[in-house]
């Protein structure tokens, strides 16, 4: 009983799927429209770039606010700067 009425509901859920495909008119590639798969590549491959940059943007604009960790065991210690007027020293 539980098979039949998965098989029923996958039927259904597919025939539902693939009426919504054909009814929006939605051009899908196929041997008829050699340059619509192209094209369609095309666009994907530019939502991809900008989804990436738009990304990258939001990292870079969050690694500011990022702080020093703590000193720890795991970590060497942090070396002081030292300026520069104090490594000249003056001649004699």
């Amino acid at each position: 009983m539980t098979v039949n009425r998965t098989a029923l509901l996958s039927q259904l859920l597919s025939d539902q799927s693939a009426g919504l495909a054909n009814s929006t008119g939605a051009a899908m590639p196929d041997h008829r429209q050699p340059g619509a798969a192209r094209g369609l590549r095309g666009l994907a491959y530019i939502d991809a770039f900008w989804l990436v940059a738009w990304v990258m943007t939001i990292s870079l604009g969050l690694l500011l606010f990022l702080k020093p960790p703590p000193p720890n065991p795991l970590t060497p210690p942090r070396v002081k700067t030292v300026a520069l007027s104090q490594l000249c020293v003056p001649e004699n």
